[in-house]
């Protein structure tokens, strides 16, 4: 059973990311609480700490690529 969004909310609220509370609910809900491989999301908060590590991975990487792609090495 899903968490209700204020308890995600609160979530990452802790976490000072309360700003992308919203999306990783949203994304959750159209997945349908399903990991990539399809099996039923058992703990939410591992779920939501695994989602803002790869969230922040891919910003970076979007952020190494622009530097690079300046030439600003």
């Amino acid at each position: 059973m899903p968490p209700e969004f204020d308890l995600i909310l609160i979530y990452f609220d802790q976490k000072s990311e309360a700003k992308l509370a919203l999306e990783f609910y949203s994304e959750q809900q159209t997945l349908g609480w399903k990991t990539d491989r399809g099996a039923q999301i058992k703990n939410w908060k591992v779920a939501a700490t695994d989602w803002l590590y790869n969230y922040y991975q891919a910003r970076r990487l979007e952020e190494w690529k622009t530097s690079h792609a300046l030439g600003n090495t």
